[in-house]
């Protein structure tokens, strides 16, 4: 159990990082070589949102691996639990799924700006 958390935790540390790199190279080339102010403005929040839905989906899973026995949808969509795992969990959830939101309703607003 214990290899499997660490070996989890770096493959998810490996992949925020990857993520910062991908996103501060997007984020150079928009503010470098963008086409407008509110183009470069939405990329940004957009490549934020990418963010925060990767550190949100980083903290939803490592502590839904401490939380055993109890469905992945009951802790997204469900009512406030009261166990203090199952709170953690429930709140990485919430900010996984508005980030999700934020990330939908960006990629609208970029397309309405082409």
């Amino acid at each position: 159990m214990y290899s499997r958390m660490v070996g989890l935790k770096l493959l998810l540390g490996l992949a925020v990082a990857f993520f910062l790199v991908v996103a501060s190279f997007m984020l150079y080339i928009t503010w470098t070589k963008g086409r407008g102010v509110m183009d470069q403005l939405i990329t940004t929040a957009l490549v934020l949102s990418f963010l925060w839905s990767a550190a949100a989906a980083c903290g939803w899973i490592l502590s839904f691996q401490k939380v055993r026995g109890t469905s992945s949808v009951r802790l997204m969509f469900g009512p406030r639990p009261l166990d203090s795992d199952h709170l953690r969990a429930w709140k990485w959830g919430r900010h996984f799924r508005y980030a999700v939101v934020s990330v939908l309703i960006l990629m609208v607003a970029f397309g309405l700006t082409i």
